[in-house]
């Protein structure tokens, strides 16, 4: 169990067989563009997010955009909470300046 402000939490896997695989890809692409060298001043969580929306639509041609969306934003927060240290092992921050 997480816990979370709003209290106890379990994230769910998705329970429709055909969005397994596209949580997967959204996942995926998510940790490989998260991990990519940082623009200067920027992270990189809009690429990453982006890149897990076309991996899952790709994978679910024949969703909606807006459920693609929602579904990409459900694996991410599943990874992000059931996996974290599979999604961002690629991640490397950048050294604090001291």
């Amino acid at each position: 169990m997480v816990e979370s402000w709003h209290g106890p939490a379990t994230p769910h896997l998705t329970r429709d067989p055909r969005l397994k695989e596209g949580w997967r890809a959204a996942a995926a692409a998510y940790r490989r563009v998260y991990g990519e060298p940082q623009e200067f001043g920027r992270g990189n969580a809009d690429r990453a997010m982006a890149a897990a929306l076309a991996a899952l639509h790709a994978t679910v041609p024949d969703l909606s955009d807006r459920d693609a969306t929602l579904e990409a934003i459900a694996a991410v927060s599943f990874a992000s909470r059931a996996h974290p240290e599979w999604l961002y092992a690629l991640h490397r921050p950048a050294a604090r300046k001291s």
